[in-house]
């Protein structure tokens, strides 16, 4: 934990026994030490502070991404196995639990998780299949309500690496190992279908 105005650390996290691969803080002055951690111990931890107040162990596989709504009530979590939870930050248990498609015996690891900014039932899932998908929380089925094929090279799907809704929630952001930054118009999206609004190259 740095103060920035002095670029001086103030605590330090200390508890998993592997890389630590994720975090998030809280999204108030209410909630500014709260931290969530993920890490390649497959555990999530809640910190208050430099406290750690609790050890999730629901993943049977490495952590990942996280995120946390910006009522700062649930959060989500994605592993290497194609997983993702969302649970409920005031019990730390899990209120649902998501399996993603893969092929046999090829991982297909969730990059990168992120709730919509006005609607927080919304999220979306990015993974190694070079694939987003956007879920709904109150869907019973579990299954996505929408996905498309967001980054290829050479004509084989690419990882994706992130994928985060713009503030308005009106377009997504991703990124992936096709070299390529992507723009998607979510007005225009249905059910596996998309189209590209815009197109960086990197």
């Amino acid at each position: 934990m740095w103060d920035t105005s002095t670029c001086t650390v103030t605590g330090s996290l200390k508890g998993h026994d592997e890389i630590v691969s994720t975090f998030v803080f809280g999204n108030s002055l209410a909630t500014e030490d709260l931290v969530i951690t993920g890490s390649l111990d497959r555990t999530i931890r809640i910190w208050q502070g430099t406290t750690c107040k609790s050890v999730l162990k629901d993943h049977s596989d490495w952590i990942r991404c996280l995120a946390l709504t910006n009522d700062n009530e649930r959060f989500l979590s994605g592993c290497v196995s194609a997983s993702i939870v969302l649970w409920d930050l005031a019990t730390n248990k899990p209120l649902i639990k998501y399996t993603q498609e893969q092929q046999a015996n090829v991982l297909n690891t969730v990059n990168s998780v992120q709730f919509m900014n006005y609607n927080s039932n919304i999220f979306a899932s990015g993974s190694r299949d070079g694939v987003i998908r956007l879920y709904d929380a109150r869907d019973a089925t579990v299954k996505p309500t929408c996905s498309f094929l967001a980054h290829v090279k050479n004509n084989i799907p690419a990882k994706l690496n992130d994928a985060y809704f713009t503030s308005n929630d009106v377009y997504m952001i991703s990124s992936g190992r096709d070299s390529a930054i992507r723009m998607w118009d979510l007005r225009k999206l249905t059910s596996n279908n998309s189209e590209t609004t815009s197109i960086i190259n990197t």
